[in-house]
């Protein structure tokens, strides 16, 4: 999941709300966790529609950092880009 921002994310997965395994990627410069908590709803849907998804959390804030997001993915082995 690409997005501006997963605020709240920690407090997700101690709800149980996101799993406690996830990998996490800060291309927003320290913003990961501040600039917005739209990122952590999508991947509470997508959570919820596949449970068993290893999730990617990757927050951008620029086209550039979108370049360098999706770059990123594709070399982890991530099949589904959101």
């Amino acid at each position: 999941i690409i997005d501006n921002g997963f605020e709240g994310y920690t407090d997700k997965q101690t709800s149980g709300d996101l799993p406690a395994s996830l990998t996490t990627a800060d291309y927003c410069s320290g913003e990961f966790e501040t600039a917005t908590d739209h990122g952590t709803g999508v991947a509470e849907i997508v959570h919820e529609m596949a449970p068993d998804a290893q999730l990617y959390l990757i927050c951008i804030g620029t086209s550039v950092q979108l370049g360098q997001a999706v770059d990123y993915a594709i070399g982890e082995g991530v099949t589904i880009i959101s």
